[in-house]
């Protein structure tokens, strides 16, 4: 009789879990089905969801549908969710970030088995990106080229060959090589002539071939390709180049009328990075006209903005640290449970349960605990010092800049020696342009790089209003600029090259 329970019992713990075994990994995930997880994709790629200007919660969608992906074993699901989450890391500058879930994509069993060229070239042209922001140019270059090689064949393609050709362009303006980064838009206006690229080219004989009347040609097709079809966000960037061009021209009025427009719209459709981009332009247009108290205001938009979209950008890389530890986690555990259980049932069928198994069954999974909770809690340390990293950098820098600003308006003699030493690389860029450059343009460039207006600058240096205007004036010829370039911009776009 008790041989017979003994039995009984073991074949009813053995079935048990079996069923448990086997219910856990191939239940659906209740949330999401594969189709709606399709759909989610689809709505949110159109550019019409409310997550596009919304990057937290863009970032907790995609894990959402990561999870949903993964536990119904949807590996295309899984494949463009991790290229969605590192587009999305890589428009918010976490470039490293980015990469790392590149590498997880590149290793899916999806796209080591997949054919689709556009997928292939989305990738190249992603990691393109990631590389221009990384610095390696070179690298940016290969991956571009490859998207390229990919579609070159595919007519219905043309307009992700256009934007292809339009990072190849950010490659080489980073790499200083302006011939090649006009081909490249030309390429790019080729393949795509949409209104953004039509206003690029516009920007690019504004900026770097001074053709004015270039410039007004391909800025008066843009305007003609503005219609319904053309997003909001087309046409905030169409406006502040408008904007730009009437401010080289010396149209100051029309420059800041267009300027107010492109901001309205990019704060209706919360395009932070454009709202920053025009709070600056209208600070430095207000200090050339010797509006200081505007421009001032301007400006303090601009800091308060810019550490409201830092603060957006580090919680979107904490959100997207945790998940991935905590998706590693998962994965680890799911393993471990199954393992465990085969191993369970194996004993549990063979040997009758016998206790010393369970005891080095249950020795090890504390043990796997443990490591994992350790790995945890280091990589949690590792988050919180770069945090602390950030916060001192940042209040050293600002440090820096007031210490600056106070030895400037005491026209102090070392004022220009300190800010050599804090902007190394804009420093050197200058006297590269213009070895022959004087102490006194040095320092007049240095007080527009911090935001001084022409009367401040006239009280600090102790000289009249009117000769801050001339030094201007003559500042530009020597650098070979044009009369109305804005000389706070053009120091800002220097620094970024």
């Amino acid at each position: 009789m008790n041989f017979l329970w003994g039995k009984k019992g073991y074949c009813f713990i053995f079935s048990f879990l079996i069923f448990s075994w086997f219910n856990g990994s191939a239940r659906e995930y209740e949330g999401l089905t594969i189709e709606e997880i399709d759909s989610i994709r689809s709505v949110r790629l159109t550019g019409n969801s409310i997550w596009e200007n919304d990057m937290e919660t863009s970032m907790l969608w995609n894990f959402k549908l990561l999870e949903a992906s993964t536990e119904l074993g949807y590996k295309k699901g899984i494949t463009y969710v991790y290229f969605d989450i590192g587009n999305l890391l890589c428009n918010i500058g976490q470039f490293n970030e980015a990469l790392e879930y590149i590498s997880l994509l590149e290793k899916s069993d999806y796209y080591n088995n997949c054919t689709c060229k556009l997928l292939n070239a989305e990738i190249s042209n992603l990691k393109g990106r990631i590389f221009i922001g990384l610095g390696y140019h070179s690298f940016a270059l290969e991956n571009l080229n490859e998207g390229i090689e990919h579609l070159k064949s595919d007519t219905t393609q043309s307009s992700m060959i256009g934007k292809l050709y339009l990072n190849k362009a950010a490659a080489y303006s980073g790499m200083g090589e302006i011939d090649s980064l006009f081909f490249s838009q030309k390429r790019a206006l080729k393949y795509s002539p949409i209104t953004m690229n039509y206003v690029l080219m516009g920007r690019w004989y504004l900026t770097y071939d001074k053709k004015i009347d270039s410039a007004k040609y391909f800025l008066e097709i843009a305007q003609n390709k503005l219609d319904e079809s053309v997003s909001r966000y087309q046409e905030s960037i169409y406006l502040r180049n408008v904007a730009y061009y009437n401010k080289v021209i010396g149209d100051f009025e029309e420059a800041l009328c267009y300027y107010n427009k492109a901001l309205d719209i990019s704060l209706e459709i919360n395009r932070n990075k454009e709202v920053l981009k025009t709070y600056r332009n209208l600070a430095g247009i207000y200090s050339d006209i010797g509006d200081a108290e505007k421009s001032n205001s301007y400006y303090n938009k601009f800091l308060t903005l810019s550490d409201s979209v830092t603060n957006s950008k580090n919680k979107i890389r904490d959100i997207a640290a945790r998940k991935f530890i905590h998706q590693q986690e998962e994965t680890y555990n799911k393993k471990k449970y199954q393992w465990l259980t085969i191993s369970l049932c194996a004993g549990i069928f063979l040997v009758g349960g016998s206790v010393l198994s369970r005891k080095y069954i249950r020795s090890k999974y504390k043990k796997s605990v443990k490591e994992n909770n350790d790995k945890l809690q280091e990589i949690n340390s590792l988050v919180n010092q770069k945090k602390l990293e950030e916060v001192e950098l940042k209040a050293k820098s600002e440090n820096n800049l007031r210490e600056l600003c106070e030895l400037a308006k005491r026209n102090d003699e070392s004022f220009l020696p300190e800010f050599r030493k804090h902007y190394p690389n804009l420093s050197n860029k200058i006297q590269v342009l213009n070895p022959k450059i004087t102490k006194s343009d040095f320092i007049l460039l240095a007080l527009i790089w911090l935001n001084f207006s022409s009367k401040d600058i006239a009280r600090y240096t102790f000289v009249q209003h009117k000769t801050v205007q001339i030094k201007k004036y003559r500042l530009r010829k020597k650098l070979d600029l044009s009369k109305g370039t804005d000389l706070y911009q053009w120091l800002q776009d220097l620094n970024q090259k």
